[in-house]
Parts: C-alpha cells; structure tokens; sequence
C-alpha cells in the first residue's frame, strides 16, 4: 500500500496543470471576484464625481442659491449614492485580497510538495495531504472476477480534490460545454446523461459501463420477447 502512494503522490504533485486547474477551480469556487481592474476604476471615478457634487452642494447652500431643506434632500441622495459604492468598492477590494492570498497559499503548497522526502513519508506528511484511501471492488464485465482498486483523495490547499470539483459549478459547466454533453439534447436527454455522470462518478466508469450494457442487453431481450409474442 504505502508504494503505491508513494507513486500516485510523485504523480499529483508532478502533475503541474493539474495542480493549476485544481487552484483554478478552487478560485471559482470559492474566491471568485466579479470585478476586474476597469470596473474598479470606474467605481473610483463614481465615487470622485459624487465627492465633487456634494461638495457644489454644500457651496450652494452656503452662497442661499438653495434652502436648508433642498441641501438636506441633495445631500442625503448623494450620501446614499456614495455609500452604495464605497460598499461595491470595498467588497470588490476584500475579494482582491483574499485572491492574493489564496495565490500564496497555493504557491506554498507548491513548495511544500516539491521539498516532501516521498521515499521517507510520515504519518504527519500523509494527514497534510491525503484525506482519505479507499480500496474499491469492481467486477470485470460478464466475468465472475472482480479487480481491486485504491482510490486516494488528495488535500488542496483547505479542501479535497472532489470538493473543489463539486463546489465549482461554473468549472463543471465549462467542462461539459467543452465536452459537448448537453449540446442538442432534450431536456430528458440532459436527465438521463447527468445521472449516467452520477453513475460513474459514484460506481467508476467500468462499472458503470458495465451496467450499462447489460441495461441495454436486457432491454434488448424484452424487445426480442415481445416481437417473439406479437408472432
């Protein structure tokens, strides 16, 4: 057991774009920000603009070319207004940061795995980086044999390899658009492949396949049946 994980570690922490589409979707999923550099400036200018007006106001009632009440009125909008950005802006800049900090957390991971001694692992590196091993039983197709298989479960950065995965809709979503899955499909069509991905993903795809043609075996069965009867 510990050689095989000592293989499959040399392998994932070699394996540099799989390690940047897991950080990739780990962003997505979790520290995604929906502003960029141009829309910051634009929020910086709204906020300058509405600085300005606010201070014409105040110079308006100073000067009585507008009652106490109008600058009341002027200013309170105005103040709204400003509070609505300075909030945008600030939830925009927390994003920033907390972006740049899960960049050096994936950079350090980075060096961590490439310092780990893997011919010498320890209880304390393996609980850093393996969340889970698991040894599933499949049976081969119209076989009765049966392969073993272990399955690991990799630590990124505060989650798992599937959380990241799952939690990241819009990675998912690329991935099947990539893959053309539900492209032409009726809604039924749509149904029927994302419970064929649950199948595999829970069963594994020989298992999956494997029942999978014996569905499509015995619905062929029944079809042959029943032309057999209407005869």
């Amino acid at each position: 057991m510990i050689e095989y994980v000592k293989g499959e570690l040399e392998k994932f922490r070699t394996d540099k774009a799989g390690l940047k589409w897991n950080f990739d979707a780990y962003v997505q999923a979790y520290v995604q920000s929906d502003a960029d550099e141009s829309k910051l400036t634009d929020i910086a200018n709204q906020i300058q603009e509405l600085e300005e007006m606010r201070e014409v106001n105040f110079r308006l009632v100073a000067k009585n070319m507008i009652t106490d009440e109008e600058y009341v009125t002027r200013n309170a909008k105005l103040q709204e207004q400003l509070q609505e950005l300075m909030n945008e802006q600030n939830k925009h800049l927390q994003q920033e940061q907390n972006l740049k900090t899960t960049k050096l957390k994936f950079d350090t991971f980075l060096k961590y795995l490439e310092e780990v001694d893997v011919e010498n692992l320890t209880n304390t590196v393996l609980r850093q980086l393996v969340s889970s091993i698991s040894v599933r039983t499949r049976k081969r197709p119209f076989k009765n044999e049966f392969d073993k298989e272990i399955l690991i479960e990799w630590r990124f950065l505060d989650k798992t390899e599937g959380e990241v995965f799952w939690d990241s809709e819009e990675v998912r979503h690329e991935i099947w658009e990539r893959d053309h899955w539900y492209r032409g499909m009726s809604p039924e069509q749509i149904e029927e492949e994302k419970e064929r991905e649950r199948l595999m993903w829970e069963l594994g795809q020989e298992e999956a396949e494997d029942k999978a043609v014996q569905e499509a075996y015995e619905e062929m069965r029944r079809a042959s049946l029943a032309a057999t009867e209407k005869a």
